[in-house]
């Protein structure tokens, strides 16, 4: 077996300020060390930080090595707030550290027969066409609003995404930032 655990980890928004690289770097250490990172895939729903606005080449590279050192192997699918107009996606330069993927198209992943489908924001009303994809995997995580979730008005109808198609036994959110279990069984994991 490649990994002793996969784990879905929720939009984690981290600032460039003190408490939050401090609060990242404990989160970590304590996801690492409570689930064998050694030896785990870590797979996080995108927005990894909070904003392109801050001096992100700094932390992106102090996140680099900190998930390079505490897991196996990450995987981040692409969020909102990794886009800008001006830079372009912020978190490409990841994909340059050998166990750290982004993903900014949608796949399909196989881990020892587990498959994972993921799908990472795209730009106002360039997610619709994933509702037409038909796929039958073990999870699937998006970033994108669940039709159904606390505070969906305030998501504007491109970023939610009807995944009815896909025939998906777990299916986990980013994006949305309360906790929540749905009434289809979906898991919003929240910030």
């Amino acid at each position: 077996m490649k990994y002793k655990n996969i784990i879905f980890c929720g939009d984690t928004h981290f600032k460039e300020s003190l408490p939050y690289l401090k609060g990242l770097n404990s989160t970590i250490k304590h996801i690492s060390k409570e689930f064998d990172g050694k030896d785990s895939l870590f797979i996080q729903s995108g927005d990894l930080l909070d904003s392109t606005n801050l001096h992100y080449e700094k932390v992106v590279s102090g996140v680099a090595v900190l998930l390079k050192h505490s897991f196996k192997d990450t995987i981040i699918i692409s969020g909102n707030h990794e886009e800008s107009y001006l830079k372009g996606n912020i978190l490409h330069m990841l994909n340059l550290v050998d166990n750290i993927k982004v993903v900014f198209d949608h796949e399909i992943i196989n881990i020892d027969g587990v498959t994972i489908a993921l799908f990472p924001y795209k730009k106002a009303g360039q997610m619709k066409p994933y509702s037409q994809i038909v796929c039958n995997t073990h999870f699937g995580l998006a970033h994108s609003a669940h039709k159904d979730s606390t505070g969906v008005e305030f998501y504007p109808d491109s970023d939610i995404v009807d995944f009815s198609k896909c025939n998906i036994k777990t299916m986990f959110f980013g994006h949305t930032h309360k906790h929540e279990i749905m009434k289809d069984g979906s898991i919003i994991l929240g910030v």
